[in-house]
């Protein structure tokens, strides 16, 4: 596991052939860039400890998070970890509380609307209340399957709204995705599967 000090144009240009290897951050201890061998998949992720037990967070993709913002969350996310809390552990108790899509959603847009233009809060509202709330507002989550997303999807674009329906996609992703402090939980949103 090597030891580097990251940077954007380093970022870019690291890769591996081992079948994942990961990337210690010196400027910011506990963050790693593990990079997939086979996809070069480059994501960030916090270890950490809480009561002796090292954990282990997910926070974005390099796609999706620069360097700073990877920092600042690994930061955030230690300082947690440091007065006792397990970042990981709440965030999967706040998930299994939120069991409906509209609670869900409506922690997942307040958390990240300290860091959204209020242009994009806009948006995003507007598709949330009118595209998604009317089909799944007190739906389980774990009830929405892959095949239900295609098909509100593609419902959209069908109506002659492409733009629309990528956004809407979007923003599904962004709500299933991450967690109510507003960090992404995975660098590519998994979907309930059928």
């Amino acid at each position: 596991m090597p030891r580097i000090r990251l940077t954007a144009k380093g970022i870019e240009a690291l890769t591996t052939e081992l079948p994942q290897e990961d990337f210690w951050d010196t400027v910011t201890p506990g963050l790693l860039l593990r990079i997939s061998g086979a996809t070069g998949k480059k994501t960030w992720m916090v270890r950490y400890r809480v009561g002796g037990k090292q954990r282990r967070q997910k926070v974005g993709t390099t796609e999706r998070m620069t360097l700073a913002d990877a920092r600042d969350e690994a930061r955030d996310i230690l300082k947690r970890a440091d007065a006792g809390e397990d970042p990981a552990q709440k965030k999967e108790e706040l998930r299994q509380g939120l069991h409906t899509f509209g609670a869900l959603a409506e922690e997942v847009l307040e958390a990240r609307a300290l860091k959204t233009r209020d242009r994009t809060q806009r948006e995003r509202a507007r598709i949330l209340n009118r595209e998604l709330l009317p089909v799944w507002d007190d739906r389980p989550v774990d009830s929405i399957d892959r095949r239900e997303v295609v098909h509100l999807v593609e419902k959209i674009a069908h109506r002659g709204s492409p733009v629309l329906a990528n956004r809407t996609l979007s923003l599904i992703h962004l709500i299933l995705t991450t967690d109510c402090d507003g960090a992404s939980q995975r660098s590519r949103p998994t979907l309930p599967t059928s």
